[in-house]
């Protein structure tokens, strides 16, 4: 077994320094999570060309959307549309803040379009009009 030198964060946020004895750095930072605190680093102690140096990022962050539209139109009057939209986001953070969310959307309409010719007739061309003095 090695020691290891660690860095670690409680769940108030108070800032822990000492040694633990351990296989390798993961099994370092596994025997700090089970005393339940968060690895910020974790050094192999005394050093040298096996030392293995692991510092946790505090902006790890990443969001992911993906979406797809479609909608069909059987008649000028009649508009058919679906809607699926896939949200996935993850803070990998040492506190209160670190989240993994992920989300799916899936929406459907049918629009009738009641006594109106905006679909069915361009508008006229634009005019540009002199300014009278």
């Amino acid at each position: 077994m090695s020691s290891f030198r660690f860095e670690a964060s409680d769940g108030a946020g108070r800032i822990e320094k000492g040694l633990v004895e351990a296989e390798s750095p993961t099994a370092a930072r596994a025997a700090l999570r089970a005393r339940g605190l968060v690895p910020l680093e974790v050094e192999l102690q005394g050093g040298g060309r096996a030392a293995r140096y692991v510092r946790r990022r505090f902006n790890d962050a990443e969001l992911t959307t993906l979406g797809m539209d479609a909608e069909y139109r059987p008649d000028p009057r009649w508009r058919v549309g679906v809607q699926a939209i896939r949200y996935n986001e993850s803070r990998d953070r040492p506190d209160a803040t670190a989240i993994d969310w992920d989300q799916f959307r899936l929406a459907g309409r049918i629009t009738l379009l009641f006594g109106t010719n905006a679909d069915r007739v361009r508008l006229p061309p634009a005019v540009r009009r002199e300014a009278s003095p």
